[in-house]
């Protein structure tokens, strides 16, 4: 058979070859051991401790402010209870101060403070004088209810010892009548405050009630809010205005 053929000259063919010392032609050299790495072990992961987180500062609270929000919050409960305004509900807000001169006679200049209330209370310490012995009325005051075309009702305090009150509706202006509130003097101060509560306006020297106002009940429900200076004398440096300690409560409904 061709298998046994094959096989018997296979075996002859080793013999030979075994005789005469030779290897076979296709066997390989014996094969070098090939080294083992040796397993390292792993290093134990180290625990980091977490860092500690610092807390914010706490926001230190401004006492001054706290106090300055409570105190007009008594007075404005204060009108309340005495039927001066309808409600005390509404929002708190500092103004800035107000400084000027103004020599003119028989004129007055605004400058907004940045708010147009409707209903509101208003308080702040009013300080004048004059540079005349004799002056006309001159003073602080307050322009509210300003429309855009300049129409407003106005109250000042006055070297006269009154509050004069007006009303410009941008064509004419009127005087809308007068409290007294000190003798007259070329310069002075106060405390002044004002309530504002639809068509009613009431003003306030030192705390104590001078007079009642009243205005339209069916326009101007709303306007700017200003500072104002009446100048009674065209010497020197006319009339001079300082508003400071000035707040607004608005009210709301």
């Amino acid at each position: 058979m061709k298998v046994s053929h094959r096989i018997s000259l296979f075996v002859s063919i080793l013999a030979l070859m075994a005789l005469a010392g030779c290897t076979l032609p296709f066997g390989g050299p014996e094969p070098t051991a090939t080294a083992t790495a040796t397993p390292t072990e792993a290093p134990t992961p180290t625990a980091t401790t977490r860092p500690t987180l610092t807390p914010p500062p706490t926001r230190t609270p401004n006492l001054a402010a706290t106090q300055a929000y409570e105190d007009m919050a008594a007075d404005v409960q204060g009108y309340y209870d005495n039927g001066y305004i309808e409600s005390t509900n509404g929002s708190y807000y500092p103004l800035d101060e107000f400084f000027a001169d103004w020599a003119q006679i028989g004129w007055y200049s605004w400058q907004q403070t940045g708010y147009d209330p409707a209903d509101f209370v208003l308080q702040a310490h009013f300080s004048w004088e004059t540079d005349t012995s004799t002056p006309n009325p001159s003073g602080c005051g307050i322009v509210f209810r300003l429309q855009n075309d300049g129409a407003h009702y106005v109250i000042f305090v006055t070297t006269d010892g009154y509050l004069h009150f007006g009303v410009n509706d941008a064509y004419f202006q009127f005087s809308g009548g007068q409290g007294y509130y000190a003798p007259a003097a070329t310069g002075g101060e106060a405390d002044f405050a004002m309530t504002v509560s639809g068509s009613t306006f009431n003003m306030f020297i030192d705390g104590e009630h001078v007079k009642t106002y009243y205005g339209r009940t069916n326009d101007w429900l709303e306007g700017d809010l200003a500072y104002t200076i009446l100048s009674g004398t065209n010497a020197g440096f006319g009339t001079r205005c300082e508003i400071t300690n000035s707040e607004l409560w608005v009210l709301e409904p």
